[in-house]
Parts: C-alpha cells; sequence; structure tokens
C-alpha cells in the first residue's frame, strides 16, 4: 500500500501485474483442505490494493468475500476493517445496489470508530455516500458528503477536503442545484493537483479530479454551455487515459462522454 501511494502510477501498474498469478496461486493454496487459512486472509487484505490499482473488482470480490468466511469468531479488528472496505467497494461496482453493500460500509464505520482510525472513517463516509447516491437517496448523500468534509477538515491534508468538496457538488447535481454544484466543483478543480496521487484511487476508487470533470461537464450541459461541457468530456477521457486506470475511464465514458 505505502508503494502505491508514491510510485507514478503506470510504474507501478507495470512491475505488479506480474505477481498476479503469484498471488492467486497462493490464496487458492492457503484456502485448500491442505493450506492455511490464517495465511489467506492476511494475503487478502494484503493484495486489496493489486485488485483495485489493476480494476480487478470481479475477483477482488470473490476473494474478499472468502476471506471473511474464514475470519475467527473475534478477529483482529483493523483487519476485518480493511476486508469490510474491500467488499464494499468491489460490489458497489461488480453488483447492482444491495443491502449488503449498504452493511458492508456500515460496519467499517463501526470499526473505525472502535479504533479509532480517521482515515477508514473517511473512507465509510465515501463508501456509504456512494450507496446512496447510486439507489437515489440524494439528501442523504448530501449529508454523507457534508460529514465527510467536515471531518477531512479537521485533518492536515487538504486534498481530503478538496475530496469532501467534489462530493457535495456532485450530491448539489443531482438534487438540482447546478449552480452551487458548479461552485463546488470549480473550487475543488482551481485547488487540486493534476493528476491525483495513486493513493487516492486506492481509497477512493477513482480519480477524484476525474470525476470532478465529469460532473462539471454535465452542469455545463444542463446551464447551457455545450462547447464548454463538450471540452470538459474530451478532458475527462483524456486525463484519465494518461493515468491508465480502467475503473475512471469507464466512468468518464458513461457518465459524460
Amino acid at each position: 500500500m505505502a508503494e502505491w501511494a508514491t510510485r507514478p502510477a503506470a510504474e507501478g501498474i507495470a512491475d505488479h501485474r506480474r505477481h498476479i498469478d503469484e498471488v492467486r496461486a497462493a490464496l487458492d493454496w492457503a484456502f485448500s483442505p491442505h493450506g492455511d487459512a490464517s495465511i489467506g486472509v492476511a494475503l487478502t487484505a494484503a493484495a486489496v490494493p493489486l485488485w483495485m490499482r489493476l480494476s480487478l473488482l470481479n475477483e477482488c470480490r470473490q476473494r474478499v468475500e472468502r476471506a471473511i468466511s474464514y475470519l475467527e469468531p473475534d478477529p483482529d479488528p483493523r483487519r476485518e476493517m480493511q476486508l469490510y472496505h474491500a467488499l464494499g467497494q468491489s460490489l458497489a461496482q461488480t453488483m447492482s445496489p444491495l443491502a449488503e453493500t449498504n452493511a458492508a460500509w456500515q460496519k467499517v464505520l463501526a470499526l473505525a470508530e472502535k479504533c479509532d482510525d480517521t482515515e477508514y472513517r473517511l473512507r465509510a463516509l465515501w463508501g456509504l455516500y456512494n450507496y446512496h447516491l447510486t439507489v437515489g437517496n440524494d439528501r442523504a448523500c448530501l449529508v454523507f458528503a457534508e460529514r465527510f468534509r467536515d471531518l477531512a477538515a479537521q485533518q492536515s491534508d487538504s486534498a481530503d477536503l478538496l475530496v469532501g468538496h467534489r462530493l457535495i457538488g456532485t450530491a448539489l447535481h443531482y438534487l438540482g442545484n447546478q449552480s452551487e454544484a458548479r461552485h463546488s466543483l470549480e473550487h475543488m478543480l482551481d485547488r487540486s493537483v493534476a493528476p491525483a496521487p495513486p493513493s487516492q484511487i486506492l481509497r477512493f476508487q477513482f480519480d477524484q479530479r476525474v470525476l470532478a470533470q465529469v460532473f462539471l461537464s454535465r452542469i455545463l450541459w444542463l446551464q447551457g454551455f455545450p462547447e464548454q461541457a463538450t471540452r470538459m468530456a474530451h478532458s475527462s477521457v483524456e486525463d484519465t487515459q494518461a493515468i491508465g486506470h480502467a475503473l475512471s475511464l469507464c466512468i468518464a465514458l458513461a457518465d459524460t462522454a
């Protein structure tokens, strides 16, 4: 995880992609009758950033569900938190909105509170925001976006606060308040650095600058600025192709281009 956070995205993908088959073989052994399930659980948690960075969401979900089924009755809360976080992320992108997705994010939030872990509080609030956005609970979505922003404002990393502005802008867009939504997204884009750090994609699943571009493009279109909207849509696709992240590219193609 630490290495993914500091190395250039393309370099990290090229170097780690070749390890995926070794990870698969090790996990198949660990959960076999002759293996060691405790090693399998630990390795699954450690491998989550690899699946996420390669956009292998179905595989991540299947492997994580298996690891969770082998958790001890009183598991390490931090490892349990990591696994449920990965489950929430992968369920959100591979299955239709399910009660299980919401339950996974609620579990992450409860464990983050238990462990007093601000990082995973932010991740859980992002997940709950994303769940409510997907099922159309736009007002609940805005509440979680504001909770994320308020928590991020208490931390030293200003990049997370900008993510909070992106979340609020998207929620306001769906609520029909295009003027304030545009202000929030432009505020985020004016102050963030491109490209986003690789760690941001691992934490919040997408390049947040690209998502800001996606929804700003939609707002510009609705406000009657088709040329600006088109340029912004092209920028979102080009920027995502440059970082080589398939999941973010899917969003740019589906939601604006």
